[in-house]
């Protein structure tokens, strides 16, 4: 499984079924979860810089609960 897979799997292990179900053969559901992906790996890049970047982290943090909620709402989970 590659890592985009795996982060999403981290943060919602509560949905893994579903989530493993919908990634495969779903290419509109691994771009989202690829989306997610690069944009917790951009945060984390950005927490390192945090005294540098406060806006920045704020808006990944944002955008990251975005898509959180987009796969969510895929997955008709609230």
């Amino acid at each position: 499984m590659e890592t985009t897979q795996w982060r999403i799997l981290q943060q919602l292990p509560e949905l893994r079924t579903q989530i493993i179900d919908r990634l495969v053969g779903d290419a509109d559901f691994q771009s989202l979860c690829h989306d997610y992906d690069r944009c917790a790996e951009a945060l984390e890049r950005f927490r390192d810089q945090a005294e540098s970047l406060p806006e920045r982290i704020a808006e990944y943090e944002q955008l990251l609960a975005e898509l959180e909620g987009d796969i969510r709402r895929v997955l008709d989970v609230s």
